[in-house]
């Protein structure tokens, strides 16, 4: 039975050491970033692990992704416009005889003064109630945001099944394929959602993280009429498995985007996306809602989301396509599937509303600002032999995991913590799994201060009990790949 996977995986720093396991005799180390405590696998379609497709019932990819980097933004109302209006001039009047002007003058000076002051008043209010709203300053940014419209309807479709018809004709204009090579090969594929155009010449595509955050020397997009488009990546954010791409093109049919808080569980609803990549571009599918905020934890992310489940079919290809409900609104990302010989029809995707906020965060800064992280990656002792038999001797927990690494960026570099020593508890709570550190990394702020119990083992398997206080940073790990891919390829 194929098994979940629920790491914290790091994978943003240059770094390649490993854990001193030189100490230890007859050891097998196991290099998974993941520990396999569950049953269930959901693997992120990665698709093209192999150009030669197979369509064996429940195939998965076991591509190991590169990882992180991507948060919000508030672009603000573009302000009142200064409007010159056109009346006729008035007639010149014959020069008057000069007089003393002191008393008007006065009165007009003071009457212009006052007005002023209250136009200044009036300003100082509106920008303050911008500022509170969380609004830009910043008037002349052209980026679009993802608008939620209200999707009309009740889930249901007609018996003779026009209404499905309809939304796959006018849904699959808005999805595209989406191809990364990497020296003129191709390393993924998949599908994404035509969101919205700017003011210049770009249109932004919505697409899956998994899809595009790896080494790569070109992105190409493809509408349904067969164009191709060069696609530059504005960012991505691993740990939400949310990327955003842009194409220089304008006038192409947008997605209608609607709230996906207001599904219900038994609503109908479509996957339109490229199973296998290109040669099945525009497919579309139906299923019903299986679940509301399914909580899912896969090991292309080691992150926990919260997806919507259908039932709708999605194979490797589908990640980054449309989940539209029975009006042709998207409200979802097709992400990840269970892959497995005793499941079936277990389909995820990430809810729209929740991703807007990323989404619009990417678009304006290129990553998501403010997600913390501990900066260090590591794996399961579980899944390394001699690790996994001092765990067992020394009664340590479950969820115990071994130091991998320790990036450049995080508070831990110059402290007592090195690599190869163990994580046994966050905070006073013990490792029970591996999801331990992650959860409460995702509920900390950057400036937090976390304290690590460490379990250090020497060449004699005797172990040294110590803690250690780390301070989290700002994850920029995302926008840092995404620059240094860009600077590679210039």
């Amino acid at each position: 039975m194929n098994e979940w996977d629920n790491n914290y995986n790091n994978n943003s720093s240059g770094s390649n050491n490993i854990p001193p396991e030189e100490n230890f005799e007859n050891q097998n180390v196991n290099e998974t970033k993941s520990e396999a405590p569950e049953e269930k696998e959901v693997v992120i379609e990665n698709p093209y692990e192999n150009k030669e497709k197979s369509f064996t019932s429940g195939s998965s990819s076991n591509s190991d992704y590169n990882a992180y980097q991507s948060r919000y933004s508030n672009t603000g109302y573009q302000g009142y416009n200064d409007q010159t209006y056109g009346y006729p001039a008035p007639p010149v009047p014959d020069e008057p005889e000069k007089k003393s002007k002191g008393p008007k003058v006065a009165v007009a000076l003071v009457i212009i003064l006052s007005i002023v002051a209250i136009v200044a008043m009036i300003l100082g209010v509106v920008g303050l109630q911008n500022k509170e709203e969380g609004q830009s300053d910043d008037s002349s940014s052209n980026s679009p945001t993802l608008t939620l419209e209200e999707s009309q309807g009740t889930g249901e479709i007609s018996e003779d099944g026009v209404s499905s018809v309809s939304v796959a004709e006018d849904v699959r204009q808005s999805v595209v394929g989406v191809t990364v090579y990497l020296d003129n090969q191709v390393v993924s594929e998949g599908s994404g959602i035509i969101m919205d155009s700017d003011d210049t010449k770009y249109t932004y595509i919505i697409t899956c993280a998994h899809v595009i955050n790896m080494d790569s020397s070109a992105i190409e997009v493809q509408l349904l009429d067969e164009t191709t488009y060069r696609a530059t990546i504005v960012g991505y954010s691993t740990r939400d498995d949310i990327g955003v791409l842009k194409i220089e093109a304008q006038g192409l049919h947008a997605a209608k985007f609607a709230d996906s808080d207001d599904l219900k569980v038994g609503e109908r609803v479509y996957a339109v996306g490229n199973p296998g990549g290109a040669e099945f571009f525009g497919s579309f599918t139906g299923g019903f809602v299986s679940a509301i905020d399914r909580t899912i934890s896969t090991n292309s992310i080691g992150y926990t989301m919260q997806c919507i489940q259908h039932d709708a079919a999605i194979n490797p290809g589908n990640s980054g396509g449309a989940l539209v409900n029975s009006n042709g609104y998207v409200v979802g990302i097709n992400s990840s599937k269970i892959a497995s010989e005793e499941y079936e029809g277990m389909a995820f995707a990430i809810p729209i509303t929740s991703a807007k906020k990323v989404i619009d965060s990417i678009i304006a800064n290129g990553y998501v600002p403010n997600q913390p992280k501990l900066g260090i990656t590591y794996s399961a002792a579980s899944q390394n032999q001699t690790y996994s038999m001092i765990v067992q001797l020394q009664k340590l927990p479950a969820g115990t995991i071994i130091v991998r690494e320790i990036q450049d960026d995080s508070s831990l570099v110059n402290t007592d913590l090195q690599v190869g020593d163990m994580i046994t508890a966050v905070n006073g709570k013990e490792m029970t799994s591996s999801n331990v550190l992650a959860e409460v990394i995702e509920n900390s702020a950057v400036g937090d201060k976390i304290t690590l119990s460490v379990c250090r083992v020497d060449r004699n398997f005797d172990i040294k009990e110590f803690t250690v206080e780390a301070t989290l940073v700002e994850d920029k790990s995302d926008a840092d790949a995404v620059q240094t891919n860009a600077e590679s390829n210039q």
